[in-house]
């Protein structure tokens, strides 16, 4: 039990190193007034790419696939947050 939970640890806590990013532009978009894209943001991170993770992963690799998806949906919420910041970047003027 204690091999199994000190791997899993070890993979879920790459999930930690992007998950600012998500939180950063939710945040970022509120502070804007955009509440409409920072919710997008927050749902697709907090559910969406969690969900399609943990139902598609475990499929092809067992419950290693369930540790990685916490650290595929936080790929896909780091790459949502980029794209609604390169977006937005004319409307808000920042650089």
């Amino acid at each position: 039990l204690y091999a199994l939970t000190s791997h899993a640890i070890f993979v879920a806590s790459f999930s930690f190193l992007l998950c600012g990013l998500g939180i950063f532009a939710s945040g970022f978009f509120t502070a804007l007034g955009d509440g409409l894209t920072s919710a997008i943001v927050s749902f697709l991170r907090t559910f969406v790419f969690q969900v399609a993770s943990v139902l598609v992963l475990p499929v092809f690799w067992g419950a290693e696939g369930v540790w990685l998806a916490l650290v595929c949906s936080e790929i896909f919420s780091a790459c949502a947050s980029v794209v609604a910041l390169l977006l937005k970047r004319k409307k808000y003027q920042y650089v």
